[in-house]
């Protein structure tokens, strides 16, 4: 119910107040006045309340006024629901961030560091780290590449014993290990006998000194 709605059912509320209010008082007068044999003073004052009553009898006036004003608000929410459609229909600017791949590679570099890995070699996405006698071959994911590329990524690592991909957030860390769960599913066993995949998801890594691996 819009504002006008209220204040005028509030008004029409209050009007009918008001007249019952001048009938009882009116009712008194005139008890009165017959009761002292003064007529022509009671009918002036039951014509004075009729007149008076007229004047306030809203409700014709109200059904009138109300049958416009309902035609009024119906009017502006056709106007809204035609806006809002339109508005829908805009198209709505990207707010896609491109992924950056420097930004990437350094944050993973600072934290792979703090966990005591030192970085062996690197080219583009991919990074090899070593930790006491162990090699970790990592790629970098992009999401915005294809499931045929990392499909390639994964198949070209898996010669090696700890390879994994570097993930940004936990959205893309998702992505990645549903897309490794379902590589996995198309090697023979014993390809896949010593493999280890290791996803690292650098938001948590941040958040956490202890979190290394998903």
């Amino acid at each position: 119910m819009g504002n006008w709605q209220q204040k005028w059912e509030s008004w029409r509320d209050m009007t009918t107040a008001m007249q019952q209010e001048i009938k009882i008082e009116a009712a008194e007068k005139v008890t009165s006045y017959i009761k002292n044999d003064q007529f022509e003073e009671a009918i002036n004052v039951i014509r004075q309340t009729e007149n008076l009553l007229n004047e306030l009898d809203f409700e014709t006036k109200m059904n009138r006024v109300e049958e416009q004003l309902q035609a009024f608000t119906a009017e502006q929410e056709a106007t809204k629901s035609f806006e809002a459609s339109q508005l829908q229909n805009l198209e709505k600017p990207s707010t896609k961030i491109s992924f950056n791949l420097s930004q990437v590679r350094s944050e993973t570099i600072n934290e792979f560091t703090k966990r005591d890995f030192n970085l062996v070699d690197s080219n583009e996405t991919h990074m090899q780290f070593l930790k006491g006698n162990r090699n970790f071959y990592m790629d970098i994911f992009n999401p915005e590449e294809s499931e045929e590329h990392h499909y390639a990524t994964l198949d070209e690592k898996c010669q090696y014993k700890n390879i994994g991909f570097i993930c940004q957030n936990d959205a893309e860390t998702e992505i990645a290990t549903n897309l490794t769960n379902e590589w996995l599913e198309t090697l023979e066993a014993p390809k896949k006998k010593f493999l280890t995949i290791n996803i690292a998801n650098l938001r948590s890594m941040k958040q956490n000194p202890e979190v290394l691996f998903e």
